[in-house]
């Protein structure tokens, strides 16, 4: 893969679309100061995805785009392309170009394009991630870069060997891994947030839902006795309003047999009518016709006058047109004249022009061949030059040659005197290589051993950590268990709490006077507190307990009978509900006297009185009394019946189940619904919830303790195993070390022999190349001078030629000028023939107008004729129908007389026939007035019939169809709406009902599953997440050990080659931190002490910064390398070394080099110039060295 081309448009310097084609080897890019050359390098380092407008010599992304000059204007756009040739397939894409393209507007949108097909800089970034090509990577090495390698902090300078390492990938990966770290653990906090806010609600949803449900089988009992009474009345009204039907559909045929004899009536009354109309029409008829005959007499009578003028003013027409013809044959007359006249000048114009023409023809044949001559002998007098010029070029080339062979020979002297310094300081270094080869062998058999050791120690500390880390986990599952147990245990105190601090489970009116003892009422200053909240008992005994006090468990106990007065007044006067008091001042307790204990003490299965299985304050004894003090407790309904049996139903008792045998013989019992409210058991539960938690929490404190001195004994266990694997490290890094200084001695042993070797060839091939100058520079001084010679010839002919042609030029002048006075005079012939055919085509138009003009008066004079003899006609005829219509007048005017008479007639008949048929009407509007009020009670009946099917419809969503069937029986109808008002009682003491509660509980129910799950994968993904990160973290510090080692080996290797000797090295600053270390150079130039980089001199800076890059280049080579004046530091004889050692990289790489020094345009293979015009715009020029020296030779 190399690159292709650059192509640039409206980028910085370049407003015109520039195109740079490159090839494999070096490609330098030459020009003046701020001619744009450096902005090469900027397009190339922008493409790649430079975000930094200061890294582009920049404020703003937007200083990239042309700002416009004095002769340009500014650009809207920048757009760089970036082509490379992908036919080795390096880059992941299926094709043989890969064209990046970057284009930004100046609103700061930016796009890039892979193939010409829109992507993300993340695409473009990754398409060449590890490849050795990026905007920070060592493939582009700007102005100021050198400096700033040698010059930055061991860490920063850390990139460019991690690029070279190609773990960069693996730190994208461990930066995204680290991201999607966080995020899990984000979320993974928020849904235990969630969980835990959504088990809190739980129970209080449970009950919700538990009450929504009771709702709805009352209100489906509700709804089903509804839609029967409404069905029942919908029966009811169906069946009136069919009897109504019925006596309107005979109303109705009565008034159709009226209106039958009202139609008959009105059709003979209409026929009556109609003889009156036609009557009318006809006597209408008879006098618009009568009044179209005077008008037709009228009009007849204008007619004739209208015919007598127009004859009067044809006649003048007539005389007027005949003195007009006579005018205009004069004028013919005159312009026939004139006609005659301009033809004769015509003629003799056009003979005179032929003469002329003739003349001026011999005079051009003449001036042709003259010019033919001398256009010959200037044709042999260019030749001759452009020989001279060839020859001049044939000079300088030899005189190049010869300077070429003379600059080439002294440089193979200097290259032989240098090669054998060169051969006596290999053999010095190959003698000292085999001796540190020796050294290293035996420093490598000791660190094995020292491995094997440590090794040892290592298993052993990691054996004791996994058992320290399983303690840990047991420990931390405890703990866990605990926290959940508290956590559930909190939740459920919490909920009790706000349910009793609320009074939930108490009818309305205990509710109020509670909530006024705790809001510290006056009324309520008496209160001392409800049964539920004084009496304690077993848990067993519970639900017998509650069973016995029944609603009295909501009783409340005053101190006096004044606090029980004053809380009932208020619940009067607010609204507040019913309670029940137990003033300790009045109330008398209950008991059984001595004998009656006799009856039941001993029974089996009976527990004792319910009043001795209750825990409460002495002071509440008289209120507890009343309620327990005559009821026993038994274990079962059997125990209780046999009781019951054997004393004569004499007593109150209740089982632990809940069964209630009263005194009398009465059983209740069935099923747990409907039991108590279960305010006992909520006391008591809220007091053990708070013993629990009490436990949790000491509990806690000893697992956490635990945890603790098991994390110090792992703690202090990890710190030992990572001491005894940092030790390892660096033992295997000094054995990496040494393996790898056994093999780099290895390599240049075998380096020095072929150095020798190369060195005795290169000797011979120097001296080979002396004696080849020489004998090429006498060749071309001999073929100098024979070119000398000929040139010095072909100028003395050239000079003779010349003269020649001068006096041939003069003659032909003088012909020339003859020919230009006859095609003026030519000219002006021309010009007055065209004037008079111009005066000729206008008196032609004139006579064909005065002849149209007399042909048109000759037509009129035709027509006025016809028209006099029509207008006499028509006088004529005007007068005949003027007598014609007077006597039509007279004979309509008696016609009309006749028809009024019939008409009166007529109408005296349709009034006789109007008076019968308002007798008719009369009659039936009483008929249809009865059938109104029929219609209005069916309307009724139809309207109420309408409103129930409207009800079912709306309230049950059921049709007059679906709703009849389940209409209830007559007799079952009061008791129907009796059972309805209970039920919407019952539904209205439910209080408010949450219907959404039921599909809120399980939506929840369903929410809290699915949480549970995504925190169990969660869990699971942010272990993956670190195994992932440690895994990297592993790749990381072996690739990148690894490669630090071999750069340091090339490192080593080119800083000889390039200084021609001297040592250099690579230091990691902390061995031990793989990951973050940073990297330390030391140098020593030939001929002096090692020291600090800041010591050097710049050219000696430049020259390690650059033997660097190609050290990373040979490790890690990348397909191309920018270098923007990289050498400019360096003096000639240093760029001369540099330049060779270009030359020779570029045989594995490609090379753009923006430079000012010759020796670096000297190897390169293509030149492109950049200069900049006045207009402020780059312009490129291209010169192919390789092509250039292919033609020379």
């Amino acid at each position: 893969m190399y690159l292709k081309r650059l192509e640039i448009l409206g980028f910085k310097s370049f407003a015109e679309k520039t195109e740079l084609e490159f090839t494999p080897g070096i490609t330098a890019v030459v020009g003046p100061n701020g001619s744009g050359k450096s902005n090469v390098s900027d397009a190339i380092r922008w493409v790649l995805g430079e975000q930094s407008a200061r890294a582009l010599r920049g404020g703003s992304m937007a200083d990239v785009i042309f700002a416009g000059s004095d002769g340009k204007r500014a650009m809207g756009f920048a757009e760089v392309s970036l082509v490379l040739d992908n036919s080795d397939g390096a880059l992941p894409l299926d094709f043989t170009e890969v064209m990046i393209t970057r284009r930004v507007d100046r609103s700061g949108e930016g796009e890039y394009f892979i193939n010409q097909v829109p992507c993300r800089l993340k695409d473009v970034q990754e398409l060449f991630m590890d490849t050795g090509i990026g905007k920070e990577n060592y493939s582009i090495i700007g102005q100021g870069r050198i400096d700033e390698i040698l010059s930055s902090k061991p860490e920063d300078r850390r990139a460019l060997f991690e690029e070279a390492a190609g773990i960069s990938r693996y730190k994208a990966r461990k930066r995204e891994a680290q991201r999607r770290l966080e995020e899990t653990e984000q979320n993974l906090l928020r849904i235990t947030d969630i969980i835990g806010e959504l088990t809190s609600n739980m129970d209080a949803l449970a009950q919700q839902a538990e009450k929504a449900t009771l709702y709805q089988e009352l209100d489906g009992e509700l709804t089903r006795l509804d839609v029967g009474l409404l069905a029942r009345q919908l029966q009811t009204v169906v069946s009136r309003l069919e009897e109504q039907r019925a006596v309107g559909a005979e109303l109705a045929q009565k008034a159709a047999d009226i209106e039958q004899r009202m139609q008959t009536a009105e059709e003979a009354l209409e026929v009556s009518r109609q003889l009156v109309a036609a009557l009318d029409e006809e006597l209408n008829v008879l006098s618009v016709r009568l009044t179209e005959a005077a008008s037709r007499q009228e009009r007849a009578e204008g007619r004739l006058a209208l015919a007598v003028q127009q004859r009067q003013g044809l006649e003048a027409d007539r005389a007027r047109l005949e003195r007009e013809l006579e005018s205009l044959a004069a004028k013919l007359a005159q312009v026939d004249a004139e006609l005659a006249d301009l033809k004769r000048q015509e003629a003799a114009v056009e003979q005179e022009g032929l003469r002329l023409a003739q003349e001026l023809s011999a005079l051009e044949a003449e001036c042709r061949a003259a010019e033919q001559a001398a256009a010959a002998a200037q044709s042999e007098v260019e030749a001759r030059k452009d020989r001279i010029v060839a020859i001049l070029q044939l000079e300088a080339e030899r005189r190049n040659g010869v300077q070429a062979a003379e600059r080439a020979a002294d440089e193979a002297r200097r290259r032989l005197a240098r090669l054998g310094e060169e051969r006596k300081r290999a053999e010095a270094d190959a003698a000292a290589t085999r001796a540190r080869s020796a050294e290293v062998a035996a420093d490598k058999a000791r660190l094995v051993q020292e491995r094997e050791t440590l090794l040892a120690e290592l298993a052993d500390l990691t054996a004791r950590r996994q058992a320290a880390d399983e303690e840990l986990r047991d420990l931390e599952a405890r703990r866990a268990a605990l926290r959940e147990e508290m956590q559930a245990a909190s939740s459920r105190l919490r909920t009790i709490e706000e349910l009793i601090s609320g009074f939930e489970g108490y009818q309305r009116g205990p509710r109020t006077v509670l909530q006024g003892r705790e809001k510290g009422a006056p009324w309520a200053a008496d209160v001392l507190g409800a049964v539920a909240e004084v009496v304690r008992t077993e848990p067993r005994y519970e639900r017998a307990i509650e069973v016995a006090l029944g609603s009295a468990v909501q009783n409340l106990i005053t101190a006096t009978d004044a606090g029980a007065k004053a809380a009932i007044e208020h619940l009067k006067r607010t609204g507040g509900g019913r309670a029940t008091f137990l003033p300790l001042n009045t109330i008398r307790p209950q008991g059984y006297r001595p004998e009656e204990e006799r009856e039941f003490r001993g029974a089996p299965g009976i527990l004792g009185v319910a009043l001795e299985l209750v825990r409460f304050d002495e002071r509440f004894r008289p209120a507890i009394a009343s309620l327990l003090g005559r009821t026993l407790v038994a274990e079962t309904l059997d125990a209780a019946l046999a009781l019951g049996r054997r004393t004569g139903q004499r007593f109150r008792i209740v089982t632990l189940d809940g069964e209630v045998l009263a005194a009398g013989g009465a059983i209740t019992g069935g099923d747990a619904v409907g039991r108590g409210s279960g305010l006992l058991a909520r006391e008591r539960e809220r007091d053990e919830l708070r013993a629990r938690v009490q436990e949790l929490q000491a509990e806690l404190e000893a697992v956490r303790r635990a945890c603790e001195q098991a994390a110090a004994r792992r703690t202090d266990l990890l710190g030992r195993i990572d001491e005894a694997s940092t030790r390892l490290r660096k033992l295997e890094g000094r054995l990496t070390q040494t393996e790898g200084d056994e093999r780099r001695l290895s390599d240049e042993a075998r380096r020095w022999a072929q150095v020798l070797e190369t060195h005795a060839q290169e000797a011979a091939s120097i001296e080979a190349e002396i004696a080849a100058a020489g004998e090429s520079a006498e060749r071309l001084r001999r073929e100098l001078a024979e070119l000398a010679a000929e040139r010095q010839g072909l100028e003395a002919e050239v000079r003779s030629l010349t003269a020649e042609g001068q006096q041939r030029e003069e003659s032909l002048g003088q012909r020339r000028r003859a020919v230009t006075d006859l095609q003026v005079r030519l000219a002006g012939l021309h010009e007055q023939l065209r004037s008079l055919q111009a005066q000729r085509r206008r008196a032609e138009a004139d006579r064909e107008a005065l002849d149209r003009e007399r042909l048109g008066r000759e037509q009129e004079q035709a027509a006025v004729a016809s028209r006099l003899e029509q207008t006499a006609a028509e006088q004529e005829t005007a007068r005949a129908e003027a007598e014609e219509a007077a006597a039509a007048r007279a004979a309509l005017a008696a016609e009309r007389d006749e028809a009024q008479a019939r008409k009166l007639a007529a109408q005296e008949q349709v009034n006789a026939r109007e008076r019968e048929l308002r007798s008719l009407r009369r009659a039936l509007s009483d008929v249809q007035h009865r059938c109104q009020q029929g219609q209005v009670e069916e309307a009724r009946l139809a309207q109420e019939q309408e409103g129930l099917v409207t009800r079912l419809a709306e309230q049950y969503e059921l049709t007059a169809a679906e709703a009849l069937p389940r209409a209830l029986p007559e007799e079952e109808t009061d008791f129907a709406r009796a059972r309805i008002a209970a039920l919407r009682e019952q539904i209205r003491e439910l209080g408010p009902v949450n219907l959404q509660a039921i599909e809120d509980y399980r939506a929840a129910r369903e929410r809290l599953d699915f949480l549970q799950a995504q925190e169990a994968d969660l869990q699971e993904a942010k272990a993956s997440l670190y195994r992932a990160i440690s895994e990297l973290d592993r790749r990381i510090k072996s690739h990148f050990y690894e490669s630090f080692q071999e750069i340091r080996q090339a490192f080593q290797q080119v800083f000889t080659e390039l200084f021609e000797g001297g040592k250099a090295d690579l230091r990691l600053v902390d061995e031990d931190d793989l990951l973050e270390t940073g990297i330390e150079i030391i140098a020593q130039p030939p001929g002096k002490k090692a020291q600090p980089l800041s010591l050097l001199s710049g050219g000696e800076r430049a020259m390690t910064a650059i033997a660097l890059l190609f050290a990373l280049l040979r490790v890690r080579p990348s397909p191309f390398v920018v270098l923007d004046e990289v050498e400019a530091a360096l003096d000639e004889a240093n760029v001369e070394r540099f330049s060779r050692y270009l030359k020779h990289a570029s045989e594995h790489c490609q090379f753009i080099c923006i430079t000012h020094q010759r020796g670096t345009m000297e190897v390169a293979d293509a030149l492109y110039g950049v200069t900049m015009e006045g207009t402020g715009v780059s312009r490129v020029v291209s010169v192919r060295l390789v092509d250039i020296e292919t033609e020379a030779s």
